[in-house]
């Protein structure tokens, strides 16, 4: 593995970094919209706005940590691994690659189309709460089909390539590797219907998997 100096002093940094981001954002925004909001228990639409309405602020910023920040520290972090697997340009790792950005760009756009529905939504609750649910039902859908919420088919596809590019990597821990391709091929199953519920599964993993990978620089590092 080649780097020059300045991604030697760089390298460790934003693998580590951008993981624990990513894993922290996570947990963070399950914590809020789970333990402090309790949106999941909340079954009617007319409820869910008024939630939205009385809680915009958390709900702005929630949206902004979970999908608005998380896609470009994504992209940080499929840069920092391109570097670890890249030295031959593999198709599989430049495939895993342009799916991530790709991944990470629908995230982006998801929290954006969230967070831009929460003003009119207000703004309509007031004088006509069924157009504001009626509102909310379209955006959500919207928001909710770029941000994979049909199932992980480009998160899931994105870890399945680099899981196999890293079992291919005689510098990587082949462990790492297997862990990826389980990880990726949940989330290309959670796209059934019937397996649906395995989305959240392949969240909670590929989080470990992010993290492992980005401290797996440290021994790389050492190796060198």
């Amino acid at each position: 593995m080649k780097l020059n100096d300045t991604d030697k002093k760089y390298h460790s940094p934003i693998g580590i970094g951008s993981s624990v981001y990513m894993a922290v954002a996570y947990i963070t925004g399950i914590l809020i919209f789970v333990v402090v909001l309790k949106y999941p228990q909340i079954t009617e639409d007319l409820d869910k706005v008024k939630l939205i309405v009385e809680m915009k602020s958390m709900m702005f910023v929630s949206n902004l940590i979970m999908y608005v920040v998380f896609g470009p520290v994504l992209i940080l972090f499929i840069l920092f691994l391109v570097s670890l697997l890249d030295n031959r340009q593999t198709v599989l790792v430049k495939f895993s690659a342009i799916i991530g950005y790709i991944w990470a760009g629908s995230l982006t756009a998801s929290g954006m189309i969230a967070n831009g529905a929460i003003e009119p939504i207000t703004r309509h609750f007031s004088d006509n709460p069924e157009q504001a649910v009626y509102l909310w039902q379209m955006l959500d859908t919207v928001s909710l089909s770029i941000g994979n919420g049909n199932g992980e088919i480009l998160g899931g596809l994105m870890t399945l390539g680099f899981g196999i590019a890293i079992l291919q990597n005689e510098h990587l821990s082949r462990g790492l590797g297997v862990f990826g391709i389980i990880v990726g091929s949940i989330g290309i199953l959670s796209l059934i219907p019937a397996l649906a519920g395995l989305a959240v599964i392949f969240g909670i993993l590929q989080l470990g998997w992010f993290v492992l990978t980005g401290f797996s620089s440290i021994s790389i590092k050492e190796m060198h």
